[in-house]
């Protein structure tokens, strides 16, 4: 009798944990549907983006189409060194979101070319897709910059933030015209790029990070009629032996960007070619206003070491 009523008892207790586990995962599969309307809901401003009147910027107006006939609302700055640099914005903004990037860049010499990404700004889009269309974007923004006369197509390199980050460590992978990323901030792409846990008590956030993040990947190819793209780990893990310098910032997030950002470096295949800056005391994107003359330095020295010296060398 003892023995029958000890295995009812543990019958009940293992009812009880597997629906609470029903409830979880039902629960997330909810969170990632909503997740995904915030998602997808574009950002689109067809009036936006004119530089500010005393920003000196000579900014020419650009509209490029994508393989899928979007058009992308753009800016072009010729170059002075015959090097120049894709900018990719982040999620839910545009390009005056980098107005001090381009002036960054433009001031030392490089010519800029940086458009609204897809379902932002003036870009047409009805829909956004966590950056696993903008990769193939990227091909118009080359394929201009190649052919314009004040540019070596040997000197092009990518500066992604964020979700652009994102995007041009993946697209590094498949277009051999670019010859240095620079990624500040970098995102994950899919749940294959999430950083693993270290101790025990990190498991069971991990654990719902990534079931969370699955359900997500699985609706977006639904909505976006792809499968699955390329995580960010795997394009890391194939990459060409080229520059790239990874940032990263510690605040937001409790740390988790300067997780990520390892994570990256500790996957990237020819790790020689990978430098890391880390900014634990600054959030996400603001180490160009925080520390404005060491980010200008470290971002210069490393696009002039990447597409100027060594493409002289190579030469």
């Amino acid at each position: 009798m003892a023995h029958t009523s000890f295995r009812l008892r543990w019958q009940w207790i293992a009812s009880g944990v597997g629906l609470l586990l029903l409830i979880s995962i039902v629960g997330l599969a909810l969170h990632a549907a909503t997740r995904l309307s915030s998602i997808l809901s574009p950002f689109s401003e067809p009036t936006c983006c004119q530089p500010p009147a005393d920003s000196r910027l000579p900014v020419r107006d650009v509209q490029l189409t994508t393989t899928d006939r979007l058009s992308l609302t753009c800016w072009y700055l010729p170059s002075h060194n015959r090097a120049a640099v894709i900018l990719m914005h982040g999620e839910g903004g545009n390009r005056t979101a980098m107005l001090s990037h381009i002036a960054m860049l433009a001031q030392q010499g490089y010519g800029v070319l940086i458009c609204d990404r897809r379902a932002h700004g003036a870009s047409s889009g009805s829909q956004r897709s966590w950056g696993w269309l903008e990769v193939t974007d990227i091909a118009p923004m080359l394929t201009y910059v190649q052919r314009q006369p004040d540019v070596d197509p040997q000197r092009i390199g990518v500066f992604g933030f964020s979700m652009g980050a994102q995007i041009a460590l993946r697209a590094a992978t498949q277009y051999p015209a670019i010859h240095a990323v620079v990624a500040d901030g970098a995102t994950p792409a899919t749940v294959g790029d999430l950083f693993p846990p270290v101790t025990v008590t990190e498991w069971p956030r991990s654990a719902i990070d990534w079931l969370d993040n699955w359900f997500v990947d699985r609706f977006l190819e639904r909505a976006l009629h792809i499968p699955l793209p390329r995580s960010v780990v795997e394009a890391l893990a194939h990459r060409p032996a080229i520059p790239l310098l990874l940032i990263a910032t510690g605040q937001t997030g409790h740390g988790r960007e300067l997780r990520q950002v390892q994570w990256f470096a500790a996957v990237a295949r020819n790790p020689k070619d990978v430098d890391v800056w880390e900014i634990p005391d600054v959030g996400h994107g603001e180490g160009l206003a925080k520390y404005p003359s060491e980010y200008r330095q470290r971002v210069i020295h490393f696009f002039d070491r990447a597409l100027l010296e060594n493409t002289l060398k190579a030469q």
